[in-house]
């Protein structure tokens, strides 16, 4: 493959950056996080650019109060579709619809 045909290639695919949780392990784990609740993390997730995260058993170490403070302040979506009030309603969204740079939606 001649130089610079990979970048035309690459520019065709359009990528999804998605995390599968554990994000309060970080909160948990570092003695800054731990030492505000996991607040000093949501800057560093947003920078990070994820298009969706998904909430894990490890996410809920900090409390579902603190966890749901802390993903209010995420600009991307999270999803946890086994988490429900006494009510039967979703803490957060089960499932979410991400338009990528073409317009397809997935």
């Amino acid at each position: 493959m001649k130089k610079g045909y990979h970048i035309v290639i690459a520019l065709l695919f359009c990528i999804i950056f998605a995390s599968a949780g554990c994000s309060s392990k970080k909160a948990t784990g570092t003695p800054n996080a731990a030492f505000d609740q996991g607040e000093s993390i949501v800057p560093i997730l947003n920078t990070v650019g994820f298009d969706a995260m998904v909430l894990e058993n490890n996410d809920y170490f900090l409390g579902v109060d603190q966890i749901s403070d802390l993903t209010d302040g995420l600009n991307y979506q999270v999803m946890a579709g086994n988490v429900v009030t006494t009510a039967g309603e979703y803490l957060w969204e089960p499932s979410t619809v991400i338009t990528l740079r073409t317009e397809q939606k997935l």
